[in-house]
């Protein structure tokens, strides 16, 4: 059966209706239906943004900055239908900024998010166990230690103000957050004042051998003994 002119008219114009929907939807921008919120995040964690798009798969720009940011340890980027999600991993103070997510058919601001990550305030740097003063045997082995309240820490030993470094007189090392200084063969010039230090915070003990306590020693006796008899010829006039 030829269809009637009325037929072929009534399906051309669901035709073009059909063609203008389609046109339409495909012309819409891409919008944001969910807004991308603040983070705040402790140094060493990681971080979640996510915003949900007007349309399923579109693509995006993140950024920081002006930076486009790319996928990889630092960055893992990943799209589910109208949800897309940036984690920065391992969050160290540089990370802290202004981040965007923008639609890359967008020419306005308008059509991008933008939201910032802030870091926690870590608390201050201590030392959990401090130095205590001590006293050593000529010719003997000394191991200082003392525990930081934070693993992976660099810090500085030092007898008085003096460095001190790795050699055949001292022996420095690190297990995680506890820090070790060995003395070896320790003699009357290594008597005096340590200290570790991390920044301005410090811990300090002082060190003493047994030559030092005999010499103290020693001079207290001679003195004693001076004094007694000096004594012993006023007593005779009295």
């Amino acid at each position: 059966q030829i269809p009637s002119r009325a037929e072929e008219y009534s399906g051309y114009l669901q035709f073009c209706i059909l063609l203008y929907l389609l046109m339409f939807f495909v012309a819409l921008p891409v919008t944001f239906k969910q807004e991308v919120e603040n983070l705040e995040v402790k140094e060493g964690d990681s971080g979640v943004f996510c915003c949900e798009l007007s349309k399923p798969g579109a693509a995006v720009d993140w950024r920081k900055g002006r930076v486009i940011l790319k996928p990889g340890y630092k960055y893992e980027m990943k799209q589910v239908g109208c949800l897309t999600k940036l984690t920065i991993n391992n969050i160290e103070e540089s990370d802290a900024g202004k981040y965007t997510c923008k639609t890359q058919d967008s020419q306005s601001t308008a059509d991008e998010q933008k939201a910032m990550v802030s870091l926690l305030t870590a608390p201050p740097i201590t030392f959990k166990t401090k130095l205590r003063n001590q006293q050593v045997e000529e010719e003997n082995n000394l191991t200082l230690s003392c525990e930081l309240s934070k693993p992976g820490l660099a810090v500085e030993w030092r007898k008085g103000e003096e460095l001190l470094k790795n050699n055949f007189k001292y022996h420095i090392k690190d297990r995680n957050s506890i820090m070790d200084l060995t003395i070896k063969n320790t003699q009357l010039e290594d008597s005096g004042l340590y200290s570790c230090n991390y920044g301005d915070v410090k811990t300090t003990m002082d060190i003493s051998t047994n030559s030092t306590l005999r010499s103290s020693n020693l001079k207290t006796v001679a003195a004693t003994h001076v004094k007694q008899e000096v004594q012993k010829p006023l007593q005779m006039f009295q």
